[in-house]
């Protein structure tokens, strides 16, 4: 592998998964650095993954073993930070995607469901994770300002999530993100039919990609734009 990576760290809680990641990395000729938990600071982790390798496979679900007391998609995009290519696997794709990966989707170069692992998909994963760390992030990760209008909220408190329908995308499909991608200030103003400017990256084709940040309140609808 031709990418600077020569070791990489497996942040998994479970001994099996650990083990079925360490033989893909040994078919690529990459060595594994097992760090066992617990962790109670995604800070400290990360720069221990800095400072012992050169990439990392992150499971998801870290708090459930009790391994950390945060998500590996909070630590992957704390590594997108450090410029540490971080791939994120998770068995629990249809579960956590629109709400726990989803606040962090900006930050997570690839995201892989668990039975799309092996040697070959760790490759193009970590090749991707290089790409867009060293060079810049392809067309279906950049983002612009686009407008969308909820359609619906469910749950309660932080584990609020909203549905909403980005015109500019896909008028026919509903995306789901997590409340705690908007502001405070803007919470009170959160109901259906309501409109919001945000940033997103509307150039992709798969929702499970969709990430938003900067909310604000959109204009009044005019009769051109779809929603009057």
């Amino acid at each position: 592998m031709d990418l600077n990576i020569k070791k990489v760290a497996i942040i998994d809680d479970d001994d099996m998964e650990i083990e079925i990641a360490k033989m893909y990395l040994a078919e690529l000729d990459l060595e594994p650095v097992i760090l066992e938990g617990p962790f109670d600071s995604v800070d400290i982790l990360a720069n221990l993954i800095k400072e012992t390798a050169d990439a990392a496979l992150c499971d998801h679900r870290l708090i459930t073993n009790a391994y950390a007391n945060f998500s590996g998609a909070s630590l992957v995009a704390k590594l997108y930070e450090l410029k540490i290519p971080a791939v994120l696997i998770t068995q629990f794709y249809d579960m956590d995607t629109d709400s726990s990966i989803r606040q962090w989707r900006e930050f997570i170069p690839v995201l892989l469901s668990r039975d799309e692992a092996s040697s070959e998909k760790y490759f193009e994963s970590f090749l991707a994770c290089y790409n867009e760390l060293e060079k810049r992030r392809p067309p279906s990760r950049q983002y612009r300002r686009a407008i969308l209008k909820i359609v619906g909220l469910s749950g309660s408190g932080n584990d609020t999530v909203v549905d909403a329908i980005i015109p500019g995308w896909n008028m026919k499909h509903a995306v789901r993100f997590p409340i705690s991608l908007i502001s405070k200030e803007l919470v009170p103003f959160l109901k259906v039919d309501q409109r919001f400017l945000a940033k997103m990256n509307i150039g992709t084709t798969n929702p499970d990609e969709l990430f938003f940040s900067d909310f604000e309140k959109a204009p009044e609808p005019e009769d051109t734009d779809g929603f009057a």
